[in-house]
């Protein structure tokens, strides 16, 4: 049951991230799917071209990242300001 609990909270903090980084105009062909997974195939399905500089910029800052000892919990939230800048 933790585990459920502690996945549904997790998958409903991704989707809101992406939700706040996509395009608002894009949010109604996407805000009735059940799992961040579905989704983000239904955003890559309607817009396959990718932003590869931006990618990679994301993927050097994430890999970069560091916990440095705090809970998850309080390191988490620091993941949601990728991509929003």
């Amino acid at each position: 049951m933790v585990e459920i609990n502690a996945w549904e909270m997790v998958n409903s903090m991704i989707q809101s991230w992406i939700m706040n980084v996509i395009e608002p105009r894009l949010h109604k062909g996407v805000a009735y799917v059940d799992s961040a997974q579905k989704l983000w195939e239904n955003i890559k399905k309607g817009y396959p071209v990718a932003n590869v500089p931006k990618i990679h910029k994301l993927k050097v800052e994430i890999a970069s990242h560091q916990q440095n000892g705090h809970q998850v919990i309080e390191f988490f939230p620091s993941l949601w300001a990728f991509g929003l800048n």
